[in-house]
C-alpha cells in the first residue's frame, strides 16, 4: 500500500509539472523576461486596442504585418518632441505605450481620419503585432493579447496544440501559411488580423481554379468591378479540416488572405523569429451564429454607404446590388449613424425586420423591407 501511494504521488507530481510546462509554454509563456499584455475588441473586421485616454474613447488598430508603427499626426502634434519635425517619418525614436513593448526605430506619422471613419471609431495609430525579440500570444475567445520576450526554454507540446511554419514574401508585409482548398488546391494565404471578416481570394484565382460549384453569381459594383461572395466547401490547415466558411473574391487582389473570423477558432502563439505559428485547440472560441440582412458596408461617399451584397441573403433575394448606396435604415438617416451602429442594425437576430432606403445604380430611390436571416 505504501509503495502504491508513493507511485501515485510521483504520477501526480509528473502530471503537475507537465501541466506547468504546457501553461508556461503556450498559455502564459515562461516566467522569465518581460511580459506585456492588453485586451482587445473586434470592430468591422479590425482588432482594436483601447488607448486608455481619459478625455475621449479612442483606439489603436493592430496590424499583422512585419511593419513599423503608424501614429495619428494630429494626436501627436502637441508634443514638444514632435514639433521640430516637418516630415512624416521620425527616425531613431523610442516610442512607448504602457501596454506594449517599447519600439525603437522609425515611426510614421499620418492622417488616419479616413480609416477612423470607415471603422466608425477614432484611430490614434496602427501598431504592428510583431516586435523584434518578442513572441505573441492571441486568445480571441478571451480578447487578450500578450507580448513575451522569447525564451530559450523548450516547451512541451501536446495533442491539443499543432504548429505550422510561417512564410514571408517580398511582395507582402504579412506572414503566410500553407493551406489546402477543397481538399486538392494547395496555396499559401496571408495571416491577416486587421483587414476582414472573410477569406479573400483574387477573382482570377477563383475563376481559374473553379472553387465554386454550380453557376457563379456575381454582385456588380457601380465602378464596373465585380465582387463575389460564396461558401468555401473545405479548407485544411495541416491535418485540421474546416467547413462552412464564407469567402469573397475581389478583382485586383493578388494574394489569398485568411481574416479574423477564421482565426477566432483558435488561441494562437506566433514566433516571428523562428517563423512558427502554433494553434491551441484547448481555447477554441465558441462562434455565435451570424444573422443579418446580407448588406456589407464597402465605402462611404457624400450620399451614404456604398454596399456589397452576400449572395442568397435577404438583400440578394430582394434584388439589391453591390454598388448601390444605403441612405437610410428604418427612421435613421445614414449620415446620423456611425459605422458600428449601422453594422448592428444590418445584423440583427434572425427574424428581425429592417427597412432600408437605397439609391440604385440608375439613381432611383427605393425602400425595401429586409428580414434578417442566418448567414453563418
Amino acid at each position: 500500500m505504501l509503495i502504491r501511494n508513493k507511485a501515485n504521488s510521483h504520477i501526480v507530481i509528473i502530471f503537475f509539472l507537465l501541466g506547468i510546462g504546457i501553461l508556461s509554454g503556450f498559455t502564459c509563456f515562461s516566467a522569465e523576461g518581460t511580459q506585456f499584455q492588453t485586451s482587445f475588441t473586434i470592430q468591422r473586421g479590425a482588432i482594436l486596442i483601447n488607448s486608455n485616454k481619459n478625455y475621449f474613447p479612442s483606439f489603436y488598430l493592430l496590424d499583422t504585418g512585419v511593419s513599423i508603427p503608424i501614429l495619428e499626426r494630429k494626436d501627436e502634434a502637441d508634443k514638444e518632441e514632435y514639433q521640430k519635425y516637418n516630415n512624416f517619418i521620425l527616425k531613431d525614436l523610442d516610442y512607448s505605450i504602457p501596454f506594449i513593448p517599447n519600439y525603437q526605430g522609425k515611426i510614421i506619422l499620418s492622417d488616419l481620419s479616413d480609416i477612423s471613419r470607415k471603422i466608425g471609431l477614432p484611430i490614434l495609430g496602427i501598431l504592428p503585432v510583431y516586435y523584434p525579440g518578442f513572441e505573441v500570444y492571441m486568445d480571441f475567445g478571451k480578447g487578450k493579447i500578450i507580448w513575451q520576450l522569447i525564451s530559450t526554454q523548450k516547451r512541451v507540446k501536446t495533442k491539443d496544440i499543432f504548429c505550422e511554419k510561417m512564410f514571408f514574401s517580398s511582395e507582402s508585409a504579412m506572414p503566410q501559411i500553407p493551406i489546402t482548398l477543397n481538399n486538392k488546391i494547395a496555396v499559401v494565404a496571408n495571416i491577416d488580423f486587421a483587414r476582414n471578416e472573410y477569406i479573400i481570394f483574387p477573382m482570377s484565382f477563383v475563376n481559374e481554379r473553379s472553387l465554386i460549384a454550380g453557376d457563379s453569381k456575381f454582385v456588380h459594383f457601380c465602378n464596373k468591378k465585380i465582387i463575389q461572395y460564396f461558401r468555401l466547401k473545405t479548407l485544411r490547415l495541416g491535418n485540421q479540416k474546416f467547413e462552412n466558411l464564407l469567402s469573397v473574391s475581389v478583382p485586383g487582389e493578388k494574394e489569398i488572405s485568411l481574416g479574423i473570423s477564421f482565426w477566432k477558432q483558435f488561441a494562437l502563439k506566433m514566433n516571428y523569429e523562428e517563423a512558427e505559428i502554433c494553434f491551441l485547440k484547448m481555447n477554441i472560441s465558441n462562434e455565435k451564429e451570424w444573422a443579418g440582412t446580407g448588406i456589407l458596408l464597402d465605402y462611404y461617399n457624400d450620399q451614404g454607404w456604398v454596399i456589397g451584397v452576400i449572395e442568397n441573403s435577404s438583400a440578394w433575394q430582394n434584388n439589391l446590388k453591390g454598388g448601390e448606396t444605403l441612405i437610410k435604415i428604418n427612421e435613421w438617416d445614414i449620415k446620423s449613424l456611425n459605422a458600428a451602429q449601422i453594422t448592428h442594425l444590418l445584423n440583427l437576430p434572425a427574424g428581425a425586420e429592417v427597412v432600408c432606403v437605397v439609391k440604385d445604380l440608375s439613381n432611383e430611390i427605393k425602400s425595401i423591407n429586409l428580414i434578417s436571416q442566418k448567414i453563418l
